[in-house]
């Protein structure tokens, strides 16, 4: 689990774990609709995810970027998957 910044209505940051994958081009980020960070994702496009290792907490990865897709297939598959 990883936890995506995205932004309110009011410009302030809303940050919260929830799953993330890596397809091999883009980070796919689960959540479930008409919760908080679905209505800032689709919105809003910007976004910030922070990955910290759960061994090393000095090591980690941000990536900041924007919304390339909004799809609901695949959602229960990707939360039951082990990477």
């Amino acid at each position: 689990m990883v936890s995506p910044a995205t932004l309110l209505s009011d410009g302030t940051p809303q940050v919260q774990p929830v799953w993330c994958n890596y397809d091999g081009q883009h980070i796919l980020v689960n959540t479930e609709k008409g919760r908080q960070k679905c209505r800032n994702m689709t919105r809003r496009s910007k976004i910030t995810v922070l990955a910290v290792d759960p061994d090393n907490d000095n090591r980690w990865l941000e990536v900041r970027g924007a919304l390339a897709a909004y799809t609901e297939e695949g959602a229960d598959e990707q939360i039951a998957s082990p990477a």
